[in-house]
C-alpha cells in the first residue's frame, strides 16, 4: 500500500491513477487533481491521458470544478493506419479508465 503524508486522512486513489497533485485548500472541500498514465502512440508525439478532481472525502468531482476528462496532446504529423488503430485502442482504454475513476483502489495517498 502506498502512503504519503499531508494534512488530510488517507484517501483511496481512483483506479489507474499514476500522478497525484498537491491538495488545494479550498473551502468548503479541499481537492486535488489526479491523472492516469499517458501512453504514446508508436513513433508519434500523440499522448492520451485522463484526469479528475478528487475531494478530500474521496469523492470524484461530478463536474462542479471540472469533469473527469480525456486529454489528447496531438502532433503535427499524419498517422499510419496502424498508428490510428493504436490511438483508437488507447482512447477506448482511457474512456474505460474515466468510467472507473469513481471506484477507489487499495492504493492510499495520505
Amino acid at each position: 500500500m502506498t502512503t504519503t503524508t499531508n494534512a488530510f486522512h488517507p484517501i483511496p486513489l481512483p483506479t489507474g491513477i499514476v500522478f497525484v497533485d498537491n491538495w488545494q485548500p479550498v473551502n468548503p472541500q479541499p481537492y486535488r487533481v489526479v491523472m492516469g498514465a499517458d501512453p504514446s502512440i508508436d513513433r508519434r508525439d500523440v499522448k492520451v491521458r485522463t484526469s479528475a478532481i478528487q475531494f478530500a472525502d474521496g469523492r470524484i468531482d461530478d463536474a462542479h470544478i471540472e469533469p473527469q476528462a480525456i486529454h489528447v496532446d496531438d502532433c503535427d504529423w499524419p498517422l499510419t493506419a496502424a498508428q490510428a488503430r493504436e490511438l483508437a485502442a488507447v482512447l477506448i482504454a482511457a474512456a474505460d479508465q474515466v468510467d472507473a475513476m469513481s471506484e477507489p483502489t487499495g492504493t492510499v495517498d495520505a
